[in-house]
């Protein structure tokens, strides 16, 4: 499944945005037996994503390890979380808004925590290797919500990502 979904976004990536988004509670310990596998995963956001559209990409890493954990297509526009979610999970005072999205790497999402794919890594990895398009997600280490990143950086850790079923590392 995550090889076709996959495979089909990098062979039609066009008129897509694609987005990092960071994830996880900063004062939470990671817990890296949770599976990223269900069909469609609601993403929240500390402020409304109005940028993010339908159609558009995510690629979602686990704040604290930074690993990236799943792919996801958005399906909605953001919408607020109810008052009654928040008095059942508090937590959701502080990231009230939510897209929608397709799970692309359910797969991937199942065993994330056994691979080390590092945004920032990847960043440095794929500067190395595009000396015109740098991929530039620092401000991620700022409190940025989400980042817009280039449709070249984006392809290069789908392709990272599609390249564990194929070597199996």
């Amino acid at each position: 499944m995550d090889d076709k979904n996959l495979d089909h976004l990098i062979q039609n990536p066009n008129g897509r945005q694609f987005w990092i988004k960071p994830v996880g509670h900063p004062d939470l310990p990671v817990d890296e037996h949770r599976p990223y596998d269900a069909p469609i995963i609601r993403i929240e956001f500390a402020n409304n994503p109005l940028a993010i559209k339908g159609g558009d990409i995510l690629i979602v890493y686990r704040i604290k390890i930074s690993k990236l954990i799943y792919v996801a297509e958005a399906l909605s526009t953001s919408f607020k979380t109810t008052d009654e979610e928040i008095r059942k999970e508090p937590w959701r005072l502080r990231w009230p808004w939510i897209i929608e999205a397709k799970n692309l790497t359910p797969e991937y999402g199942a065993s994330w925590a056994r691979y080390s794919l590092k945004p920032f890594a990847l960043a440095k990895e794929y500067n190395q290797e595009d000396a015109v398009e740098k991929a530039k997600i620092g401000g991620l280490k700022f409190g940025s919500d989400k980042l817009r990143i280039s449709q070249g950086f984006a392809l290069f850790m789908l392709k990272k990502i599609r390249q564990l079923h194929t070597t199996g590392v």
